[in-house]
């Protein structure tokens, strides 16, 4: 039984990076900076170029969802391009750590779908805090795995900020029982 779960294992992360490298192949990479592969339909990272969009597109991914507000960015219009390359596209406004919150980490999660998508605000730093977040609260997984999530997926500068929310969540739950 032993041998037949770490074969599934294997046969699992496996596909897993395939499906990584099939995003990140060769003769139309990507200009995001920080990109990373979480999962076959979770890419997250920082800001797009104009031309990444219809190489994303080309790779399979349906969504692009920004986390970088109003103002912060105005090379070029990022929802039409998107849209002009057949992408959806969502705006979820997170101006820095006083957005990193529970209710944040909730929409994010409701803007995530069973597609292909593309998190990303300017390094990944956000979008890693939030993901972490969406580990702890949504999915239910432990404060360590959910900041390994969010580290994994970008998140730097917003460690203590996270690691803070996850303990004073931890005390409350302690707290309840």
């Amino acid at each position: 039984m032993k041998t037949l779960i770490k074969t599934i294992l294997t046969f699992m992360l496996l596909t897993s990076f395939a499906t990584s490298m099939n995003l990140l192949a060769h003769g139309s990479r990507l200009a995001i900076k920080n990109v990373r592969i979480l999962h076959a339909n979770l890419m997250t990272g920082g800001q797009p170029e104009k031309s990444d969009f219809e190489k994303l597109n080309r790779k399979g991914v349906k969504t692009v969802i920004n986390l970088r507000p109003k103002g912060e960015f105005n090379d070029y219009d990022e929802a039409a391009e998107a849209k002009k390359k057949g992408l959806k596209y969502h705006l979820l406004e997170i101006s820095g750590d006083k957005d990193i919150t529970k209710e944040n980490a909730i929409k994010l999660d409701k803007l995530l779908g069973k597609e292909r998508t593309l998190v990303h605000c300017a390094s990944g730093n956000r979008v890693g805090a939030l993901l972490a977040l969406r580990e702890y609260y949504v999915k239910g997984k432990s404060a360590k795995a959910s900041i390994a999530v969010g580290k994994s997926a970008g998140m730097a500068d917003l460690s203590d900020k996270v690691e803070q929310l996850l303990k004073q969540a931890s005390s409350d739950k302690a707290k309840d029982k």
